[in-house]
């Protein structure tokens, strides 16, 4: 009777507090201070912009490295210094979510003549490889130092709505696929329990000597992911990573967010 009525129902009191307990998580407050992202910021449909999305990833407090957009090998050259060297130079095209896979990407760059001659290479690679495709220019970025690479990512759910996902990132996202879910808003400590879960969770403790990692910079990253899936309807999914994880400092070094 309460089935076909669509009341609630559990089979044991152990099991409506498990659901009432979730409830209280899933009840967490979105950073009410960070709600007003400019307008200007999401009026785009599909991948946005570096710029928007740059926008973004500041108003949510989302470290992220110094990075231009150059429309030329003269120009490259020219905020070469101002990014700082060593850089990697990556396509900017918003219908190009893969960039590696079109030739698109050249990290360790060291001097103007290897940039002026990634900058060709990229442009004649995604000419070939992707004729059809629009090209904004050529993003350039610092080369950070190596750490442990984690995904975070926000998904619109049929279902369940905004979800949040984090896992381990870089290569091998998509080899282990070492991840974990949760419905948007969360407070910090469900991002500490997702961090938990994964099998990678050791990585971030240190091991083998090295010092345990900035869990705790980590976890607001994944908190600011699915409060902006919360606060933005119009965000079909975001993509961060990779996330670079140090003992120091978080950083995020490549996102993608889609609008619908």
């Amino acid at each position: 009777v309460l089935t076909n009525s669509n009341v609630p129902h559990f089979d044991s009191p152990q099991r409506a507090m498990q659901a009432l307990a979730s409830l209280r998580q899933h009840q967490a407050e979105p950073w009410d201070h960070l709600e007003g992202v400019p307008a200007s910021s999401i009026k785009q449909h599909g991948l946005l912009s570096p710029e928007a999305t740059i926008t973004m990833l500041q108003h949510y407090q989302l470290p992220h490295p110094t990075q231009v957009v150059v429309q030329s090998a003269a120009e490259a050259t020219a905020h070469a210094q101002e990014v700082g060297y060593p850089l990697i130079a990556k396509v900017d095209s918003p219908e190009l979510a893969h960039k590696t896979d079109v030739g698109g990407v050249v990290a360790n760059i060291e001097t103007d003549d290897e940039l002026q001659k990634a900058y060709n290479s990229i442009t004649t690679n995604v000419a070939k490889l992707a004729p059809h495709a629009t090209i904004n220019g050529i993003l350039l970025q610092p080369m950070l130092p190596p750490g442990n690479e984690f995904i975070i990512g926000g998904i619109r759910d049929a279902s369940f709505g905004p979800m949040v996902m984090v896992g381990l990132g870089g290569i091998y996202a998509e080899l282990f696929k070492d991840t974990s879910f949760r419905i948007a808003p969360i407070a910090k400590e469900s991002s500490y329990n997702m961090l938990s879960e994964l099998t990678s969770w050791k990585l971030l403790l240190g091991m083998r000597g090295k010092p345990q990692q900035d869990i705790d910079a980590l976890a607001d990253v994944i908190v600011a992911v699915a409060t902006m899936m919360h606060n933005h309807p119009e965000i079909e999914s975001i993509d961060l990573n990779p996330v670079l994880v140090r003992d120091t400092e978080v950083m995020v070094v490549d996102a993608k967010i889609t609008t619908d």
